[in-house]
C-alpha cells in the first residue's frame, strides 16, 4: 500500500467477519498472547516503581494533572510495547510476525508512541468539553422554565443538553476508531497519517464503533461475573479468599486480571487491525522488516 494509498476505503467494514476473525487471533493463539504480555508487564512494572518513587520524593499525591502524566508516561509505552507486537501478528501472522520475549526499540515504537499521544489529546479535549457541559446546571434551567409556565422551553433545554452530553460521550470512542488505522500502520511501517485514516473511516464510524464494543464486550462480561462470583468466597473463619491474609489467592486473582485485561485489548486491537486491512486493501510487502 505504501506505493499507492487508496483515496478512501475499497470497501466497507464487514462487521461480523471483523468480530469472527478477531476473537479467532486472539482466543486461538494463547501461548502468543502470554508471550506478548512479557515485555509490556516488565516495561509496565518498572515505570510504575519509578513513578512511585518519584511521588513518594514529591509528596504531591497522585491526582489531577499527576493522573494525567502518569498516563502518558507509564500507561502508553505500555500500550505501545504489546500494541505494536500484536497488530503485527494479525496483520503479517506467525511466520513474520511472532511477537518476541524481549523486543529491540525500533522507529514504529515511537511512531506509534507519537500517534497514541496526539490522538490521546485531542480525546482528551473532546472528554474535557463533555465534562464542561456535565457541570453546567441545564437541569436546573429546565426546572426553572417549566415553573415560569414556559413547559416546551423546559423540555427542549432538557433534551438538548441531553442529546448534547450524549453525542460527546459517544463522541470520544468514535474520534478513537476513526483515527484508529494509523496504529496499524505504524506497527508495519507504513507512510500513513492521521488524513489517511480519517478519508478510510469515513461513514465507516459506527462500524467501527460496534466492532469495537462488541468484540470485546464477551470478555467484559465473563471478567464482570466472575469478579462478583470471586468476591463473595470466603475462608472457614468468614476472611474473603482475596485478600491480604491469604497472599496466594490473591496473587492468582491478580494474575486472571492481568490476563483478561490483555485479551480484552488484544481483541480490540486485531480488531482495528483487520478493519485496516478490509478497508485499505493493504497486503504486506515482501521485504517487510522483522
Amino acid at each position: 500500500m505504501s506505493d499507492s494509498i487508496p483515496p478512501q476505503a475499497v470497501r466497507k467494514l464487514p462487521v461480523w467477519d471483523c468480530i469472527r476473525k478477531a476473537h479467532a487471533c486472539v482466543l486461538g493463539q494463547p501461548v502468543l498472547l502470554l508471550k506478548a504480555m512479557v515485555s509490556p508487564c516488565l516495561v509496565f512494572i518498572l515505570l510504575s516503581s519509578v513513578w512511585g518513587q518519584l511521588m513518594r520524593l514529591d509528596g504531591s499525591g497522585d491526582g489531577g494533572l499527576s493522573s494525567v502524566a502518569r498516563f502518558f508516561l507509564i500507561h502508553l509505552p505500555f500500550y505501545t510495547y504489546f500494541g505494536v507486537a500484536w497488530h503485527r501478528l494479525t496483520l503479517l501472522g506467525n511466520e513474520m510476525g511472532r511477537p518476541l520475549l524481549l523486543p529491540r526499540l525500533r522507529r514504529r515504537h515511537f511512531e506509534f508512541f507519537a500517534l497514541s499521544v496526539v490522538v490521546s489529546l485531542v480525546v482528551l479535549l473532546a472528554s474535557y468539553l463533555a465534562e464542561q457541559i456535565g457541570e453546567l446546571n441545564l437541569v436546573g434551567l429546565a426546572r426553572e422554565l417549566a415553573s415560569q409556565e414556559l413547559p416546551f422551553a423546559g423540555i427542549a433545554a432538557l433534551f438538548g443538553y441531553l442529546l448534547l452530553l450524549n453525542s460527546l460521550f459517544l463522541g470520544v470512542p468514535y474520534l478513537i476508531f476513526r483515527f484508529s488505522f494509523v496504529f496499524p500502520a505504524a506497527a508495519v511501517d507504513e507512510p500513513y497519517g492521521l488524513t489517511h485514516s480519517w478519508r478510510h473511516t469515513r461513514n465507516q464510524g459506527l462500524r467501527l464503533l460496534l466492532v469495537g464494543v462488541a468484540v470485546g464486550l464477551p470478555i467484559l462480561l465473563f471478567s464482570m461475573g466472575l469478579k462478583a462470583v470471586v468476591f463473595q468466597l470466603q475462608a472457614a473463619d468468614g476472611t474473603p479468599l482475596v485478600s491480604s491474609k491469604y497472599f496466594g489467592s490473591l496473587l492468582i486473582w491478580r494474575l486472571i486480571q492481568v490476563i483478561l485485561h490483555f485479551m480484552t485489548i488484544a481483541l480490540v486491537v486485531s480488531a482495528i487491525s483487520l478493519a485496516f486491512k478490509a478497508c485499505t486493501g493493504w497486503v504486506p510487502a515482501k521485504n517487510q522488516p522483522r
